[in-house]
């Protein structure tokens, strides 16, 4: 069951550890996440430490949350999204819902994905940020490659160029995701987020323990949040590589 997240966590554990202070680069940041908890599992660490040194952070849901069976999944609703926001040190106010259909999120090609394209750049025209994190292309989930494709053509149609770095929702934890590490990809990377771990962990027990029986500090789940990790898994395109659609990046 663990031996792919083994390897991940292999090749994570190879890749560059950044200090917090790597984030003083990233400026005022868009978050943007397939599905509520995404994004605090994934960067919510960076998250904190944006919100420490005193930059603005906005999150953007695109999909609602809910399950194969169209109903709402336990601890999705709104308040409780921007209560776990809160515990990063994210206002309320800054998170914006979308509620797309889960499962459903308009992929290249697909009926509704310009209309999504155009929901995505009316945030970075209003935001204007600096940097935009945005989940990793290829983890084995329809719904982050879809959103990884919909932030990339919204923000290479922008009037501006904006930074944008991909981190991993599923980084070490025992999922049955699949993150394609190659050659041909960019260096992954890891920032050290153990100032604010705490923070992190009380943001994500509330919702993820009760439902899916997590234990965060159980060696054997490898869980990212583990106070033996505390770092997130991120990675770069250098701005002359950066593409645009998933065409061309291989498997």
């Amino acid at each position: 069951m663990f031996a792919h997240q083994k390897i991940l966590q292999g090749v994570a554990n190879e890749s560059l550890l950044y200090p917090a202070a790597q984030v003083y680069d990233w400026g005022s940041t868009l978050v943007v996440s397939p599905h509520p908890t995404a994004d605090v599992l994934g960067c919510g660490g960076a998250m904190a430490l944006l919100r420490q040194v005193g930059f603005r952070v906005r999150v953007v849901f695109l999909g609602d949350g809910r399950t194969n069976n169209a109903q709402n999944t336990s601890g999705t609703t709104e308040i409780t999204i921007c209560q776990r926001m809160e515990r990063v040190g994210i206002s309320s106010q800054a998170a914006v819902f979308l509620n797309l259909r889960a499962g459903f999120i308009p992929a290249q090609s697909k009926p509704g994905y310009d209309e999504a394209v155009r929901l995505i750049q009316n945030e970075l025209e209003y935001f204007q940020p600096d940097t935009i994190l945005l989940p990793f292309l290829k983890q084995g989930n329809s719904d982050g490659e879809a959103t990884w494709q919909l932030v990339r053509r919204a923000a290479g149609q922008s009037y501006y160029p904006i930074r944008m770095v991909e981190y991993c929702p599923w980084s070490g934890a025992a999922s049955g995701t699949s993150v394609v590490v190659s050659e041909n990809q960019p260096k992954t990377w890891r920032l050290d987020i153990k100032e604010v771990i705490d923070q992190k962990v009380r943001a994500l027990d509330g919702h993820w323990q009760p439902e899916y029986g997590f234990p965060w500090r159980n060696p054997q789940q490898e869980m990212l949040v583990h106070q033996a990790n505390p770092w997130e898994t991120y990675r770069e395109y250098p701005s002359s590589e950066i593409p645009y659609s998933d065409s061309g990046m291989g498997g």
